[in-house]
């Protein structure tokens, strides 16, 4: 077996070593990378190391390397100061080696760039997975995510149903206005008059421009009706239910007569977290339910109703809320 003094001087050897040697890298990636000429020192540069100098002077200490050389060989086991400049020096040596020569996966031969996707979350949003039980064209997890976040934004605002729609996929279709407003005469035409009795079952990467808009802009249509929680006297109550991978969320507005009327708005939550409508806000630190109340709602204006999980830290659900009173119902 070895003594500490003999492994220490390997390890000494290996540290002196030039890195341009052909021997095996510690991680067995080879480099391209191009290092000084011999005998050039170059001060300013990347590869230049005030460590290795230093290594070097360690290393020349009288018996260090060559205990025959000195009756009185070093022990570095009995200078503290020496041990501690060693091991920095090991480390910065090794993160030099892993600069070099990258470590590679092992289904790599040379290092590769990946693109920029595979670094982000892979894991689709929070909201989508209820998305994936509704009667959707088949879409890119992407283009879900994209058109749930432009339907929310748009599901408060008063815009006609036809140009609702454009604009909710309008951004995933630049410069195809005309496009865009032939498509959505075609989904907005009743399907007993359209002839249409079903949704498409279209490979949506393999489908042309105009199809692609016609599936996506069908998808906006239900993502828009599960977004919406239209009241009136005739259907004074309304439920909407959303599947999440933490559990079944659920809301239910209710239009309460007397007064002004009001409309209260019960939710439960499969987490902690929070409901907003108009000025009035609740919050709750466990799953359960939770209430708010509109008071004195006014025909026709839509209110918008925010749905927050307090974890995982995603962006919150946005329902849109609608009253009509008889006379405009």
């Amino acid at each position: 077996m070895k003594r500490d003094t003999e492994i220490i001087r390997d390890l000494l050897l290996w540290l002196l070593d030039d890195p341009r040697s052909s021997g095996p890298a510690p991680f067995g990636a080879s480099s391209n990378v191009p290092f000084p000429a011999e005998g050039e020192a170059d001060l300013s540069g990347e590869f230049w190391d005030p460590f290795e100098s230093e290594a070097f002077a360690i290393a020349e200490a009288p018996g260090l390397l060559s205990p025959g050389s000195n009756p009185h060989p070093v022990s570095l086991g009995e200078i503290p100061a020496v041990q501690d400049h060693f091991q920095a020096l090991i480390k910065r040596r090794l993160r030099l080696e892993i600069e070099r020569r990258p470590p590679l996966f092992p289904w790599e031969h040379e290092v590769q760039d990946y693109p920029e996707w595979l670094t982000k979350d892979a894991v689709a949003p929070l909201w989508i997975e209820h998305l994936r039980t509704l009667k959707l064209p088949t879409l890119p997890d992407d283009v879900m995510t994209a058109l749930l976040e432009r339907c929310q934004a748009l599901a408060s605002q008063p815009l006609k149903t036809g140009v609702r729609l454009v604009k909710a996929v309008e951004e995933l279709f630049p410069e195809q206005p005309q496009t865009l407003e032939n498509v959505a005469r075609l989904v907005l035409t009743p399907a007993y008059r359209s002839g249409r009795t079903e949704l498409p079952t279209l490979d949506y990467s393999a489908a042309n421009t105009q199809q692609q808009v016609a599936l996506t802009m069908l998808a906006a249509q239900e993502i828009f009706s599960a977004l919406s929680l239209p009241l009136s006297p005739q259907a004074p109550t309304v439920q909407r239910q959303w599947t999440t991978p933490l559990g079944l969320l659920t809301l239910t507005a209710t239009y309460l007569p007397g007064g002004n009327g009001r409309i209260q708005i019960q939710a439960v939550l499969p987490q902690a977290g929070y409901l907003q409508l108009a000025d009035s806000q609740a919050e709750r630190s466990q799953p359960g339910e939770l209430v708010t109340i509109l008071e004195a709602p006014i025909s026709g204006q839509i209110y918008p109703l925010t749905v927050g999980l307090l974890e995982p830290q995603e962006e919150p659900l946005q329902f849109s809320l609608l009253w009509l009173d008889e006379q405009n119902s």
